[in-house]
């Protein structure tokens, strides 16, 4: 994630220098660098950094969960999910749902969670279902933005990844594809350059580039075959980004693959860290006095 938040950061400003401006509105390269120097704290890629809130916070969730009990998980997972799940099917409803953020990964945690724990497996029809009725769904809704000039203003709310038909179609994928076993030599050497594409393709320069000045949604749409087009298009960027990664885990394997756990070692072992855990042994030790001291 590092390695190409600032190897994007560099290639954007070789561009302004040749005069190629990919700078998105709302930024400066101040705040450009800032963001590729620290992507996580700073929310470069949204799902990292939720994704990674999620996991500093799982532990403690799985504990709540687990102690309130069955009764009270069920009570929250239907709450949330008539909250957030259903009524936000309508314009416009929202109750304060951020949405792409930590509370994403928090409300699918709680309605997954409980089926793990306390439901039977869903068969692979009601899963196959499931999916079905998501996409009936998503075919109401683009109708009526198409009938409906005012709700095609605000057709985008129905990709809030809390609701219902997302729930469906996804939670039925998962449960289908999990129950069924197979090895993929092809598959598993593309899957670690997966992840690259989303770093690749969202970065912000190269958002503006691909989705502003290549593939505008006027010059797709007025192509003979505007589907077959936007197909095309994500096929071939799909591509050429695992190609692109694909250098990079070469050039990884003869540099940094080979040392990194020299590297670590050292690091481990260097004087900063020693001393760091040193400060840290005294603080906890001293903490631990002030509160013992405190309860007497």
């Amino acid at each position: 994630m590092l390695f190409w938040s600032i190897i994007l950061f560099v290639l954007s400003v070789l561009a302004k220098t040749h005069g190629i401006d990919l700078l998105p509105q709302g930024f400066t390269w101040k705040t450009l660098l800032i963001r590729s120097l620290l992507p996580i704290s700073t929310s470069m890629w949204w799902y990292i950094t939720s994704y990674t809130l999620f996991l500093i916070f799982s532990p403690m969730l799985v504990s709540a969960l687990r102690l309130i009990g069955q009764r009270n998980h069920a009570i929250i997972a239907l709450v949330t999910f008539g909250l957030w799940g259903v009524a936000t099917l309508f314009p416009l409803v929202t109750f304060d749902f951020p949405r792409l953020s930590v509370f994403t990964f928090i409300f699918w945690f709680v309605l997954i969670s409980y089926y793990k724990w306390y439901t039977r497996p869903l068969s692979s029809e009601i899963c196959c279902l499931m999916v079905i009725g998501g996409e009936i769904i998503y075919l109401i809704f683009w109708t009526g933005s198409l009938c409906v000039p005012w709700l095609r203003h605000h057709q985008q709310f129905i990709f809030m990844n809390t609701q219902l038909p997302q729930l469906l179609v996804a939670f039925g994928l998962f449960l289908l594809f999990e129950r069924r076993h197979f090895f993929s030599r092809l598959i598993n050497f593309i899957s670690p350059s997966t992840f690259a594409v989303y770093l690749l393709h969202q970065y912000p320069t190269i958002n503006v580039l691909l989705w502003q000045r290549i593939f505008t949604p006027m010059r797709i749409l007025n192509k003979p075959h505007p589907f077959l087009a936007s197909c095309g298009v994500v096929v071939g960027l799909f591509t050429l980004f695992l190609v692109v990664d694909f250098v990079r885990r070469a050039f990884f394997s003869i540099t940094i693959d080979r040392h990194k756990d020299k590297w670590l070692h050292q690091l481990i072992g260097s004087r900063v860290v020693t001393k760091f855990k040193r400060l840290f042994r005294e603080y906890t030790s001293s903490s631990n006095m002030s509160s013992r001291f405190s309860s007497n």
